[in-house]
This record gives structure tokens, sequence and C-alpha cells, in this order.
């Protein structure tokens, strides 16, 4: 009889469901000086419970607001995959792609994980929805403005480097100016 794959979510409240309790909301303003935070507020949009991230008056100063979920769970032996699965939306963008460096997306996931190695490494995927400056966009996708978007990785197993051990966090995050 063959094995059959069992999936697992290895996170809490991944419905983003009242109250976060399992998720850490914080803002990172970064070293250029800026002092407007984002907010993340839970919401309730075309009937998918989720966590708005938002900052305006930006003024073209850098900040990242995250929500942060620390899992710490060691992948099941043997695991035969690993896939990112979210539905997202992105309803405004003022810096355009994922910034000068391809590191500042209006929505970013980023995994940390512990590989075969005990080394950290990340994982990170952004989305955007408009590049009128040509900017860099090595860890985008291009998803429409204002709709959700189904998104799902391929086989991490089969495309990281160096297989993933251990899944350290996840982090959730809008990252540039203003955004939405």
């Amino acid at each position: 009889k063959p094995a059959m794959d069992v999936a697992r979510n290895l996170i809490t409240n991944s419905d983003l469901e009242p109250p976060l309790t399992e998720w850490r909301v914080f803002n990172d303003q970064g070293t250029d000086g800026g002092d407007v935070d984002g907010r993340a507020e839970l919401v309730l949009d075309e009937g998918h419970s989720a966590v708005r991230l938002i900052r305006t008056g930006a003024q073209g100063n850098h900040c990242e607001t995250v929500l942060e979920q620390v899992i710490n769970k060691q992948l099941p032996d043997p695991a035969t995959s690993l896939v990112v699965r979210a539905t997202v939306k992105v309803r405004h963008q003022e810096l355009s792609g994922g910034g000068y460096l391809s590191s500042e997306y209006p929505l970013m996931i980023r995994i940390t994980y512990r590989d075969v190695y005990d080394s950290e490494a990340e994982w990170v995927q952004g989305f955007y929805y408009h590049n009128n400056a040509g900017n860099p966009t090595t860890y985008g996708l291009q998803i429409p403005q204002d709709r959700w978007f189904l998104y799902e990785s391929e086989n991490l197993l089969n495309t990281l480097p160096i297989s993933p051990y251990r899944i350290v966090k996840v982090r959730v995050y809008a990252a540039g100016w203003d955004y939405e």
C-alpha cells in the first residue's frame, strides 16, 4: 500500500482570524530617518479575513510594516514538499516594482529557515502591480492591482539551493514608501 502525503500547515492561525495572538506586528523604519509608521488592521475584504498593511505620508522614506510568527518547527521526515500558499492583494504602491534593490515590495512573504547544515537562510517572494521606473524585480511577481490573487510557490524542497530542515519564522510584510 503506497504512503499518502499528509499536508500540514506549519503556521498557527493562517486564516488570520482574530485575535492575532500568535502573530507579532511591528514597524522597522530602517536607517533613512523616517518616522511615519504603517498600520496593520484586521479586515474582512470580499469575504476574506485579512490583515491590511497600510502606510501613508511616507514622503519617500522607507518603512516595513511586519506581521511575524515564530514557527521553530522541524519539517517532517521524510518531507516530500514544502509549498507556500497565500491569497494576496496589493491595492496601492508608491515605490515602483521592488525598489532600487528589488527588496521593497508593497507585499512580501519571507520564510527564515535552517538547512541541513544548521545554517540560517531565507526564501523571499514579493508582490507588486506596477514598475513604471523599471526597477529590478528579482524577487517579485507582478499581480493585478486591487484584486485577490491566489499564490502558490513551487516545491521549495526542489528549488532552494540547500533543503530546509527547520522553519524558523515567517514574515508577511509591506515595504517601501506608501503602500496598502
